[in-house]
């Protein structure tokens, strides 16, 4: 069993929306599937990542999760987290809602 949980509820959906390009590593994910996570509609996920307030990390596992990718996307009051693994799987998938306290430092987070 992996580090992670696996979560069952709506996951095949997340695995066609998750792409991982093996040529040159690029993870495409759809903005319906993170505006849902974020609890958003797609034209404010694309407002909000163009003005900055809505902002993303990727980060590649290591060690034993080696082949995991953790995508994390950061609103003002909002998380979303998925975990898939090398072919785009989705492993593990969270929300965390911090309701009226914003979260200010984690939205203006960005991958490097």
């Amino acid at each position: 069993m992996n580090a992670y949980s696996r979560r069952t509820e709506g996951r095949d959906i997340l695995e066609e929306m998750v792409r991982i390009d093996s040529l040159d590593g690029d993870i495409e994910i759809d903005a319906g599937v993170v505006a849902k996570g974020l609890k958003i509609d797609v034209a404010s996920l694309q407002a909000g990542m163009r003005n900055g307030s809505i902002t993303s990390l990727c980060e590649q596992g290591i060690e034993k999760d080696e082949g995991q990718f953790r995508l994390t996307f950061f609103s003002n009051n909002c998380q979303y987290r998925l975990v898939v693994d090398e072919k785009g799987t989705v492993i593990q998938s969270s929300v965390i809602n911090f309701g009226d306290r914003a979260n200010s430092k984690l939205s203006h987070m960005t991958a490097r």
